[in-house]
């Protein structure tokens, strides 16, 4: 190599050497142009914990009309009663029934088909239970949509047919001829008429034994399946005598009604948010809730922020959370079996669609950044999410009973479309009605939170209405009026109780 090509490359080592020597010197200065803005400007992200009381109340007429079908009591020793009925519609499975010339009467049977028991005492799954099958005294409408929409005079206290429940999953009533007979009695306009046949050929109700009185235990059975099966021999159109079994439906998801009965004793258990109680009860179905009255936690957020001199008309909440914690009992299959595996707030409130008034949980829910409720097995506790309806209670000069809180285990529903376009119809917040799973007649109300804050109601409006649907499935939830679950979360008197996790910015002048 040349003398001349060694100082080149000498040269050059010594040029990226001091390059690297005065960049490991360059220190960055994070304070520059700091004198240039206002310190009145700069925004702090604050933390706090506020007490949150919590009562415990009974959802009295929560919605229950549905194809889940329920039936049978359970006693427990923290509860008391707990007792489920069922009430629904007869229709045609179809609309080209014939009974044929000169039909005559075989025979007539309800068959159930059970899915599955739910019980919280050993040794409960296989008891035998008296069922019983009364007529309906009138005809069941949309109306019928809470668990206390139908009572002792709506059904006529002469059975038409009894079983004994027992371990087995398929279940034969035998009807009451007469009964039958007017199924017989349709007239063509009726057979070709959901709508007229439920109108003038009454339903069925369902119950079973109340329970011997001191005794603890029962069975909850549900069947995935109801159906009348009607055995006819009639001649058809050549003359020839045939025998044929027409099958009716039981509360049809497509066509009918089916709405269950809930009856709860826990309703002794009502306290008020004010009370010291070391522990408090959930209870699935229509039983015994966590409550927390919107006035009281109102009172204790400007408390708060009275003790520690923050302005709340200035105040910017970014993320609000109740905290629910629970101590994990002996039995972790306890937590497994029987807790609700998510608890989240939900108001009581008049569904648009029918003037009905319906339990809806919160619309940020549908918020996936958010966290929905669901239990924390780590951290023994719910952490639900309560950003919006928090904003909403501080700025709202008067609160009202539709905003108080029911902590309900939510139900998540996933339907699944294809549609390529999109407009607000596909929007849950605002049109959630139409893509009800439970019901024929309607939806159990809205998710939108209209009542609470306009401004994020437009921004879920928008979103929907301008964006493109190119998914094939829309999530859905709905407060669980269907599985029966009970669990204990930490009360107010409790060293780890519940409490309002805040986290805010207070904006300036």
């Amino acid at each position: 190599m040349s003398l001349s090509k060694i100082e080149s490359a000498l040269g050059f080592l010594v040029l990226l050497l001091s390059v690297s020597v005065f960049s490991s010197c360059i220190e960055t200065n994070y304070t520059l142009g700091d004198s240039l803005v206002p310190t009145s400007n700069n925004l702090y992200v604050e933390t706090a914990s506020v007490d949150l009381k919590v009562g415990m109340k009974s959802a009295d007429d929560i919605q229950s009309s549905s194809y889940y079908y329920d039936v049978g009591t359970i006693v427990s020793e923290e509860f008391g009663l707990t007792k489920v009925d069922l009430a629904a519609t007869i229709t045609p499975s179809d609309t080209g029934i014939n009974f044929g010339t000169d039909p005559r009467f075989i025979d007539a049977y309800i068959m159930l088909i059970r899915e599955n028991v739910k019980t919280f005492t050993t040794g409960q799954d296989n008891i035998t239970q008296n069922l019983y099958v009364y007529p309906m005294a009138h005809a069941m409408d949309s109306t019928m949509v809470t668990c206390t929409s139908i009572s002792d005079k709506d059904y006529i206290h002469t059975p038409v047919g009894k079983a004994l429940l027992t371990s087995k999953d398929t279940v034969i009533i035998q009807l009451d001829e007469s009964w039958a007979r007017s199924l017989m009695s349709s007239t063509r306009a009726e057979l070709d008429s959901m709508e007229l046949f439920i109108k003038n050929h009454y339903g069925l109700y369902f119950t079973t034994d109340d329970p011997i009185e001191g005794t603890v235990g029962g069975r909850l059975n549900n069947f995935k399946t109801v159906s009348v099966k009607l055995g006819v021999s009639s001649r058809n159109k050549k003359g020839i005598l045939r025998d044929t079994t027409i099958t009716f439906d039981v509360g049809s998801v497509y066509h009918g009604l089916s709405t269950q009965v809930f009856k709860h004793s826990s309703k002794a258990l009502e306290v008020g948010p004010d009370n010291n109680e070391e522990v408090l009860y959930y209870e699935g179905l229509a039983g015994i809730k966590p409550f927390i009255d919107a006035g009281i936690l109102k009172n204790s957020i400007e408390a708060w922020a009275a003790e520690n001199n923050v302005d709340l008309t200035k105040i910017l909440i970014t993320r609000a959370t109740f905290e629910l914690p629970f101590e994990f009992p002996d039995d972790y299959r306890t937590v497994d079996n029987y807790y609700p595996q998510g608890l989240y707030p939900a108001v009581y409130s008049v569904d648009s669609t029918d003037n009905v008034k319906r339990y809806t949980l919160l619309g940020s829910i549908y918020d996936d950044t958010y966290d929905k409720g669901d239990i924390n097995r780590s951290l023994y506790c719910y952490r639900p999410d309560v950003t919006y309806y928090i904003h909403s209670i501080i700025n709202k000069e008067k609160l009202i009973e539709e905003d108080n809180i029911w902590l309900i285990a939510p139900f998540e529903y996933v339907q699944t479309t294809s549609s390529s376009s999109s407009n607000s119809y596909y929007n849950p917040y605002m049109y959630n009605s139409y893509y009800n799973p439970y019901s024929y007649y309607g939806g159990y109300g809205y998710y939108g939170y209209n009542s609470y804050n306009n401004y994020y109601n437009n921004m879920y409006y928008y979103d929907a209405l301008y964006s493109a649907a190119t998914t094939s499935s829309e999530t859905y939830y709905y407060v669980d009026y269907m599985n029966y679950a009970i669990g204990r979360i930490n009360g107010n008197g409790a060293e780890r109780h519940p409490k309002l996790n805040l986290t805010y910015v207070l904006l300036g002048d």
